[in-house]
């Protein structure tokens, strides 16, 4: 890869739980891991964490709720004791409930110092405090459940009824995928009928286009996200170009060759409504674009990883070719590709034509993608997805994922 490329892969996939033919509220069951015996004996800090307590994020809920409840006074003690050492940083305290965040601003200041690097009788002194806190009070694992899992790793979207990952972006597709691989493990392990307390119905998890129970019917999104923060300065001229082009080059390339693969009566319905040609969002804390267009392909580690390979590979073509300067996605003829692929997909979805039209359009396709620079590199994750398209196979999206993954740990 040229060195001064740098992109990531990141994504949201959404996924359902089952129980028989019903499916169930995600919220409902990922809640019941909140059980206050459950989160005391599954959370309780150890010095580990409190080492890295400044660095407490989303999941690590209950450790910044323990440190909040801990003393106020002590705390300013905590934070004069230290000053005496950094007078130079003294920060005048106007409100005790935002000491938290002065004391977390303080040690970023001082290069953020660990608190294993602090006087010992500090350092055991916040511990030994935080640890108390904990083991006598667990009502610090009560939590507003829905806007926890709707920002968690694993949790539930907006909908509250699907579930949703959210794993970490990888700077390559191999490395986003173990990330996934690490959360559907955690959610196999999560789904135990001694945790969450359900009866003997086997409980599922499907994922696809659409997800169907009794009188209810959702549809399912395989969002990928494509960052470039680190070309800020390379995109200088061509940035907007870039935000405002790359989706319909996505889709074209990714969008298409994934709703192949689907099952066409749902592909039909979910793209018609939610996820059509293109469908994105420009990120608004990162640079980059989330392609809303694919279903969810957690239907299989080999779907998946195939999924991610091929937008790895053909936005880091269309970033590379844009910042070339050349002029072969940026040209009428190209232009009038989209426009035709655009109107042919659309009347596919309409059932004016058959998919057996976007099909024909296929090998064209794939031998374009093999000529990109990283195709050699992620070839046999990239020809299960157009080995499938050529033998007119469509995903499995009625049968339970979790012992397809379970294969892999």
């Amino acid at each position: 890869m040229t060195n001064d490329i740098n992109i990531t892969i990141g994504s949201d996939p959404e996924f359902v739980i089952m129980c028989g033919d019903k499916i169930e509220n995600a919220l409902e069951i990922f809640t019941r891991l909140q059980e206050p015996d459950y989160c005391c004996e599954c959370n309780h800090p150890n010095e580990e964490d409190i080492q890295n307590i400044y660095d407490f994020g989303e999941r690590d809920y209950y450790l910044k709720e323990a440190l909040e409840q801990i003393a106020q006074d002590n705390l300013v003690k905590i934070y004069n004791e230290i000053l005496e050492d950094y007078q130079e940083l003294k920060v005048v305290i106007k409100d005790k409930k935002h000491l938290i965040k002065i004391l977390i601003e303080f040690y970023t200041e001082i290069n953020e110092i660990s608190l294993s690097n602090l006087p010992s009788d500090i350092y055991d002194n916040i511990f030994e405090q935080i640890v108390d806190e904990y083991e006598t009070d667990c009502s610090s694992c009560e939590i507003d459940s829905e806007s926890y899992f709707c920002s968690t790793e694993l949790g539930c979207d907006g909908q509250s009824i699907l579930g949703e990952m959210r794993p970490k972006y990888g700077n390559n597709p191999i490395e986003h995928f173990n990330e996934i691989l690490r959360l559907m493990e955690q959610l196999n392990d999560m789904l135990a009928p001694e945790i969450i307390c359900y009866g003997s119905d086997e409980l599922q998890v499907k994922a696809g286009s659409i997800a169907s129970g009794i009188s209810q019917t959702y549809e399912l999104g395989g969002h990928i996200h494509i960052g470039y923060d680190d070309l800020h300065e390379k995109f200088l001229g061509i940035s907007e170009y870039v935000q405002r082009n790359i989706p319909n080059f996505l889709a074209i390339y990714i969008g298409i060759p994934l709703t192949l693969i689907e099952y066409t009566s749902e592909a039909i319905k979910r793209h018609r409504s939610y996820g059509g040609f293109a469908a994105s969002h420009n990120g608004e804390k990162y640079f980059g674009t989330e392609f809303r267009m694919p279903s969810s392909w957690l239907v299989s580690p080999e779907i998946t990883i195939g999924a991610l390979s091929l937008a790895y590979v053909v936005a880091y073509e269309y970033i590379k070719v844009m910042l070339s300067g050349e002029d072969t996605y940026r040209n009428i003829d190209f232009d009038l590709k989209i426009e035709k692929l655009k109107k042919l997909y659309d009347d596919c979805l309409s059932e004016k034509y058959s998919f057996g039209f976007l099909e024909k359009e296929m090998p064209k396709l794939y031998s374009e993608i093999k000529k990109m620079e990283l195709y050699p590199e992620y070839k046999d994750e990239i020809d299960t997805i157009f080995d499938m398209i050529e033998k007119n196979k469509t995903w499995e999206s009625d049968t339970n994922i979790l012992p397809r993954w379970a294969q892999l740990w």
